[in-house]
């Protein structure tokens, strides 16, 4: 026996005819030649799966450049179109020069009127805030650049247009959440509304953006639970009770200046950055603490009976509302800032005298309660402490 030089193998050979060597040989390659085609077969299916992975992730890639790309030249238009807007409404009536549709197909019309207007007015434009060339711009956006003939009417006039009706979205969870911010733009006995605190994120993030286009304003607060609040931009002049939660409080601009009647000396602009993170931008006086609205729902018929009105057909809670409306009034004090330490944490507050509420308190059988507007604090709130006359750190001339 002998070792076959091309088939690596043992084979007897009884001859030593070079012919059989030959099959061998040609035998190995074949075999050898099979096995390459093998791999290569599957090489072939890598290499193509590959090249289709390669190709979908550049075409992505593509398209992204191309939209940025696009939506950066439409904002450049946008805002040029924008600043021609904005010197027609606010500096003359487009309805006087008769442009229906001043960022649709009347560039040339608004140019020519831009065009009329002194350089001081220019630089006027230029330096208008923030907020007024944002709700420009969203008209512009959001309206994809038509504005009603009314519209422009009532903003050359100098009139409010800080609600402006966005196009309604087509899916199902966009149109209700439209219709529900539209309701609460037409109603005018409404200032401010909470979406339900068990709204879902999608909910959220589409509130959010329609509640921009619609100009109105939109934030988060609470602690624990994180509510999503709408509120109008033409704020209240007056303050006004409302239901948070499970508890009743003041809200206003009234109670709002007094949240800012303070110094940084006094309270930090890190301090009450933190209150605002937890609040919102708004500020309250609590009247009735978790748990007390329950109390006096619960003898609600009794409540009524004592200040002398009626039980009517309203809901238990409108009636309560009703019910605390009408007999508190806004006799309520600023006595200056108090200040209460637990440990390393310390809290900041407007201490507020208000005899209305005390005296409304006492005839339902309710405990005294040390009324304040919370105004920073280091880290967290301080509850179930004190915040009367005795912890003021400084104090307002009455």
């Amino acid at each position: 026996m002998t070792d076959c030089a091309w088939c690596s193998s043992i084979q007897i050979c009884t001859t030593t005819n070079d012919a059989y060597h030959k099959t061998c040989e040609s035998a190995w390659r074949v075999s050898k030649c099979d096995k390459r085609l093998g791999l290569w077969d599957v090489y072939w299916q890598y290499l193509l799966a590959a090249g289709l992975l390669g190709f979908i992730i550049i075409s992505i890639l593509f398209g992204l450049v191309a939209k940025c790309y696009l939506d950066r030249r439409q904002g450049t238009l946008v805002s040029h179109d924008l600043n021609l807007y904005l010197f027609a409404v606010k500096y003359g009536s487009l309805n006087e020069k008769r442009i229906e549709n001043p960022m649709e197909e009347n560039d040339s019309a608004i140019e020519s009127f831009a065009a009329t207007q002194t350089k001081r007015k220019a630089e006027d434009i230029s330096e208008m805030t923030a907020e007024e060339q944002k709700k420009a711009m969203q008209e512009v956006i959001r309206r994809k650049i038509k504005a009603s003939p009314d519209a422009v009417q009532q903003t050359s006039n100098g009139s409010s247009t800080d609600n402006q009706i966005p196009p309604q979205p087509k899916d199902a969870d966009g149109a209700r959440i439209w219709q529900r911010l539209k309701d609460f733009v037409d109603d005018t006995t409404l200032t401010r509304f909470d979406f339900p605190a068990d709204s879902t994120s999608k909910e959220r993030k589409i509130a959010h953006p329609l509640a921009d286009a619609f100009g109105l304003l939109h934030y988060s607060r609470g602690s624990k639970v994180r509510v999503l609040t709408i509120e109008k931009k033409s704020h209240v002049k007056d303050d006004e009770w409302q239901w948070f939660f499970n508890y009743i409080g003041v809200f206003g601009p009234k109670v709002d200046k007094v949240a800012e009647d303070v110094t940084d000396d006094v309270v930090s602009q890190d301090h009450r950055g933190k209150k605002k993170r937890r609040d919102g931008p708004i500020n309250h006086i609590t009247f009735l603490s978790p748990g007390e609205p329950q109390q006096l729902l619960d003898k609600l018929s009794k409540l009524c009976e004592t200040f002398g009105m009626e039980r009517g057909e309203e809901p238990e809670r409108e009636k309560l509302m009703d019910v605390i409306s009408k007999n508190i009034t806004d006799d309520w004090v600023d006595l200056g800032v108090g200040q209460l330490t637990q440990g390393e944490q310390k809290v900041w507050y407007k201490v507020i005298r208000w005899p209305s509420a005390d005296d409304f308190r006492a005839k339902v059988g309710l405990p005294k309660k040390d009324f304040h507007v919370t105004l920073g604090y280091t880290h967290f709130d301080i509850h179930n402490q004190t915040k009367d006359e005795n912890t003021l750190i400084t104090h307002k001339n009455e």
